[in-house]
């Protein structure tokens, strides 16, 4: 069991998660576009919340969640080895078949320690409480 103790292993809860984001990076990177280009929002019914209404804050705070998520993932995908960058990023992204150069396992592998990285860089929970 040597190998378990280099292996990252995320919590399936903090896996999924971090799939999922992954898998969203096309739709971050247009959302980020999009928040630069000023696209409004659809408006609030009035009268209906009670959140102070403050639309530069709330459009700077997309914008920085955005860009963070969007950083984590190219920081996590250009820490990958060379060789295996474009098949993990194609498998986690489009769930492409991982490229025959390779055992499956290695790819795994390679892909689990792309997912760890991400959720490494965003601060989130490394093991279960």
């Amino acid at each position: 069991m040597a190998n378990d103790i280099y292996r990252p292993r995320l919590p399936k809860e903090t896996q999924k998660t971090v799939a999922w984001l992954v898998r969203s990076y096309p739709r971050l990177v247009l959302q980020r576009y999009a928040i630069l280009e000023g696209s409004p929002r659809p408006p609030e019914v009035p009268g209906r919340s009670s959140i102070i209404s403050d639309p530069t804050g709330q459009i700077a705070a997309r914008l920085e969640k955005t860009t963070r998520y969007i950083k984590a993932i190219e920081s996590a995908r250009d820490s990958l080895e060379e060789g295996y960058r474009q098949g993990v990023w194609e498998n986690a992204i489009y769930r492409k078949p991982f490229p025959v150069y390779a055992h499956e396992n290695t790819w795994k592998r390679q892909r689990n320690k792309f997912l760890y990285a991400v959720a490494v860089e965003l601060g989130m929970p490394l093991e279960r409480d």
